[in-house]
C-alpha cells in the first residue's frame, strides 16, 4: 500500500467502528481515560478536521475543541474522510513538505502520522463500545513503524502529551495489539 491508499484504509477501517457506535454509549468511558466516547469521537472529527486542511496549509487548531459529533455522526465522519482523502491525494502532497502548525513535516511522514491517529482511536472506540474488529494488521505495522520512529523524533514531553506509557505486550501478539500497548492502550 502507498501512503494514500494506507490513509484510505484507516479511515474505512475506522468509519465501520464510528458507524457501530450508539448516542447511548456516549458517556461510556474509553482507554483515554480523560474521554469519554462522545469526548474521543469528537477529538476524532476534529483531527480531521485540522488535517483536512494541512495539506493547502489551513489547519484549524481550534477545530481540536470544538464539538463535532452532533445529530449525524457518521455523516460528519464520512464528509471529513472525502476531505483528507480529496487533500491528501492531491499531486505532490505526499511528495512534498506540509506546513504543520510551527513547524514543517514531510508530506509522507505527516500522513502516516494521521493514518496511525486514526486507527488507534478508532481501536480505543471499539474497545470503548465492546466491538469486535478484524484489524487491518498492514496498517497496525506502518503506525506502529511511525510511533517508534515518533519516540526517537520528538522530544519525550512531547511523547508524553501524545501517548501513554508502552505497556507490556507478549511478543507474539499481533500488530495492532503491540501498537496500543506501545501507546500506552492495555491490549487486552
Amino acid at each position: 500500500m502507498n501512503t494514500t491508499e494506507r490513509l484510505d484504509a484507516a479511515l474505512a477501517q475506522t468509519r465501520h467502528v464510528v458507524a457501530g457506535v450508539t448516542p447511548a454509549q456516549y458517556e461510556d468511558p474509553t482507554p483515554c481515560t480523560e474521554w469519554d466516547v462522545r469526548a474521543l469521537l469528537n477529538h476524532l472529527l476534529g483531527v480531521m478536521t485540522m488535517w483536512a486542511g494541512l495539506p493547502a496549509g489551513n489547519a484549524d487548531m481550534a477545530a481540536l475543541a470544538g464539538d463535532h459529533v452532533g445529530d449525524e455522526v457518521l455523516a460528519t465522519y464520512d464528509a471529513l474522510a472525502r476531505e483528507i482523502m480529496t487533500a491528501w491525494s492531491a499531486p505532490g502532497v505526499v511528495e512534498n513538505p506540509v506546513q504543520f502548525p510551527g513547524s514543517e513535516m514531510p508530506g509522507d511522514y505527516a500522513a502516516r502520522m494521521l493514518s496511525g491517529d486514526v486507527v488507534i482511536h478508532g481501536w480505543d472506540l471499539a474497545r470503548a463500545t465492546d466491538q469486535a474488529v478484524d484489524w487491518n494488521q498492514e496498517l497496525a505495522v506502518d503506525a506502529l513503524a511511525w510511533h517508534v520512529e515518533a519516540v526517537r523524533r520528538f522530544p519525550p514531553e512531547l511523547r508524553a502529551k501524545s501517548f501513554g506509557h508502552e505497556v507490556p505486550c507478549p511478543p507474539d501478539a499481533d500488530a495492532m495489539s503491540r501498537l496500543v500497548a506501545f501507546v500506552g492502550r492495555q491490549p487486552s
